[in-house]
């Protein structure tokens, strides 16, 4: 096995793009942006902030780079349209 990957084994599941992700990050001292659950898992048990897209969108909607708040909602709602998002996370990014 290649010595990048030699931790990998500790992270079951993970893909080696994601385990290097994860690295970067943690070597970095950075944050990551992800919707993969199961690496977001092994992000926060490694001290890691995570961010996924609807937070990301949040973040941008909070920030001005929307035009209005129904050009965002229509944003969040397209997502939604292609990804499983829950009740509670959609009322999240709608409550801001």
């Amino acid at each position: 096995m290649n010595d990048k990957y030699e931790g990998i084994k500790d992270f079951p599941g993970l893909s080696k793009s994601d385990f290097s992700c994860l690295l970067l990050a943690k070597n970095k001292k950075t944050g990551l942006i992800t919707d993969d659950l199961k690496l977001r898992g092994y992000c926060e048990n490694e001290g890691i902030t995570v961010i996924g897209t609807i937070g990301v969108l949040r973040s941008a909607y909070n920030g001005g780079y929307f035009k209005d708040y129904e050009t965002y909602k229509r944003v969040i709602n397209l997502i939604a349209c292609d990804l499983y998002l829950s009740d509670e996370l959609i009322n999240w990014a709608l409550r801001s």
